[in-house]
């Protein structure tokens, strides 16, 4: 196809690539393109597609991202809900561009290192919750018997509850009892 000029200016057809020398900020030459306008030139929706399909982001490590979350974290105030959500939006375009799974293992690697490095201020419950250290819940009998649980079990079926509202019952009648 030959371009048309109109006053001087060269129209770019549907079909042909952009041939002008790319700086740092434009990408590779040779974009296919889908058109021009005063704003510049568009890339065609069948590249992008392409483009991520092959596995193309923005080409920063899990490592990097694992850093740049843990400098974000020990810079929140204290008593700051959902961790993972405010580190993520702190992040801005790097946190936007990256992909969930490449946040997901930075935040795992994130997590273990701020409660290794700041135990004042960061503790990890037994299921890999990160916590506050002053909030973090501390269970003093971790290990209750079999025999236990069944007992639970039959006396919240007795009176027609859930094991839950047993024990909250029978820990409010301990409390009035030692009160």
């Amino acid at each position: 196809m030959e371009a048309a000029t109109t006053a001087g200016r060269r129209e770019i057809g549907p079909a042909t690539r952009c041939r002008r020398p790319a700086a740092p900020a434009d990408g590779p030459q040779g974009v296919e393109l889908s058109g021009r306008d005063e704003g510049g030139c568009h890339v065609r929706p069948e590249v992008l597609r392409r483009h991520a399909k092959g596995g193309g982001g923005i080409g920063v490590s899990r490592a990097k991202l694992s850093e740049a979350q843990l400098e974000i974290l020990v810079q929140l105030p204290e008593g700051t809900t959902r961790l993972k959500e405010t580190c993520v939006h702190h992040l801005g375009l790097l946190g936007q561009m990256s992909a969930v799974r490449d946040i997901d293992a930075a935040w795992t690697q994130t997590k273990k290192r701020a409660a290794r490095e700041y135990p004042d201020k960061f503790a990890l419950d037994d299921h890999g919750v990160l916590h506050w250290a002053g909030r973090a819940p501390r269970p003093l009998d971790r290990k209750i018997s079999r025999e236990t649980f069944v007992k639970l079990n039959e006396m919240a079926e007795e009176e027609g509850s859930s094991v839950n509202a047993l024990v909250s019952r029978l820990i409010k009648a301990y409390r009035k009892g030692r009160a």
